[in-house]
């Protein structure tokens, strides 16, 4: 009988560690393969006692022209699948909307919220996409940079945007940039 358990408890950590292993080998499958995207975007920097230091993600609001054929059920939100085009700006948006995952695109899962107006959709990005995860010492750096008040007359402005990579509907935050120089190499060349 203690055979017996030891057997089953060695397959259930055989189990568990298998399904680690998965989740980071899919991780690095979208870093190595996936498409970069980047998108605009304004960050905050919070605290969360579990997660550690992170800037925390808004994307700018994110509309697209409503399909034809596009419903919604009783509760006025819906899962769907975006497609991505890349704006006038060079930064990514979303192209349109579909129910099922569309064929040799980019796409990303996306939740749906009623009409914008009669002939747009309100659409929001996956919430594994809302943060970017910093250095305990850097992050506190980056809040007060992007968030100090600016006197009324600085012409200074903070733009920051995000690298997303997609491969077949997972997508990873890869790297956060200010003023288009990513994070780290924008606070290196910063005076001190």
């Amino acid at each position: 009988m203690k055979n017996l358990r030891t057997i089953l408890f060695g397959f259930i950590m055989l189990f568990y560690i298998g399904f680690l292993f998965n989740m980071i080998r899919q991780t690095e499958q979208v870093l190595k393969k996936g498409a970069v995207h980047r998108f605009r975007l304004e960050p905050i920097d919070p605290y969360d006692a579990f997660r550690g230091r992170y800037v925390r993600l808004f994307y700018a609001v994110q509309t697209v022209a409503r399909p034809p054929d596009f419903t919604f059920p009783d509760n006025n939100t819906s899962q769907a699948y975006a497609t991505l085009r890349t704006d006038s700006a060079g930064y990514a948006a979303l192209k349109t909307v579909h129910r099922q995952a569309p064929h040799g695109q980019d796409y990303l899962p996306v939740n749906v919220y009623t009409h914008a107006s009669e002939d747009s959709l309100l659409v929001y990005l996956p919430e594994n996409l809302a943060y970017y995860y910093m250095n305990e010492k850097t992050a506190p750096t980056v809040e007060k940079l992007v968030l100090q008040p600016l006197p009324a007359d600085s012409l200074r402005t903070v733009r920051a945007s995000v690298d997303v990579r997609t491969l077949r509907g997972k997508a990873i935050v890869e790297m956060l940039y200010i003023n288009d120089l990513p994070v780290q190499e924008y606070l290196r060349q910063q005076p001190q």
